[in-house]
């Protein structure tokens, strides 16, 4: 509001119950917010205290691993990938694979397994194996 040149200020009153409605809100995303704190925080324990488990078994996957062992781990604390090679058995070698990731960084739902077998030197052109070896719930 105007007064010719001067700006002057006029408090009106409020509503006691939008008041009363206001801090309620405020109040109650400020709960949520500390609700999602404590969350974040108890996930990144269990997460830590999941990885130290995972990794405690690596030299018991090492050792059944006949034929080649590899161990990852992921840019920005992701987590760990665990392969292990066995040998043939039947003409066949199983590979375990083995993953320990953090939720946040890599969902369940984002994390997928692309695998096939390298045919020739183009390192971006991978074969799927037949589907008679597919293991069960692969496409």
């Amino acid at each position: 509001v105007k007064d010719g040149a001067r700006d002057f200020a006029l408090e009106l009153p409020e509503d006691p119950e939008l008041v009363a409605a206001r801090g309620k809100a405020e109040a109650s995303q400020k709960a949520a917010l500390e609700a999602a704190r404590a969350q974040a925080k108890a996930d990144i324990l269990s997460f830590k205290d999941n990885l130290a488990k995972f990794r405690s078994g690596r030299e018991a996957r090492k050792k059944a691993a006949s034929v080649k062992y590899f161990s990852f781990e992921l840019s920005e604390e992701a987590g760990d990938i665990d392969l292990a090679c066995s040998g043939p058995d039947g003409g066949a070698f199983r590979v375990d694979v083995r993953a320990c990731l953090d939720p946040k960084a890599a969902p369940a739902t984002s994390a997928w397994l692309h695998w096939g077998a390298l045919m020739d030197s183009r390192r971006k052109e991978w074969t799927c194996p037949p589907e008679e070896v597919l293991p069960a719930r692969t496409r």
